[in-house]
């Protein structure tokens, strides 16, 4: 991942993602906060994109068989980097992606 493109996802995050309020919320941890970080503003094109890439080359390091994690949120992320990891660089990682239910179905 090019330079430009981290700075690009910084701004995105900082645009996006970082909510300030004017009271506090609490957070799953119990904690009270009045700031957080809501990681869903990258969910378009130009976001997913992005994390993909760099997610990407983090995960390639490892030459993964498969790529997953916990239903919802990481199904989108899983998604972005199995499909960049086949079209963008010939199928570099060669990792499917899987993903674990929270519960039975």
């Amino acid at each position: 991942m090019t330079v430009e493109k981290k700075s690009r996802l910084k701004q995105l995050i900082q645009e996006r993602c970082i909510k300030v309020l004017d009271r506090s919320v609490t957070l799953s941890s119990g904690e009270r906060t009045y700031y957080y970080y809501d990681i869903k503003g990258l969910f378009d094109g130009e976001g997913l994109n992005l994390v993909g890439e760099l997610l990407l080359a983090e995960v390639s390091k490892f030459n993964p068989k498969s790529i997953g994690g916990l239903e919802v949120g990481a199904i989108p992320l899983i998604s972005v980097i199995v499909a960049l990891g086949y079209t963008s660089y010939t199928n570099r990682t060669g990792a499917s992606g899987f993903y674990v239910r929270k519960s039975i179905k």
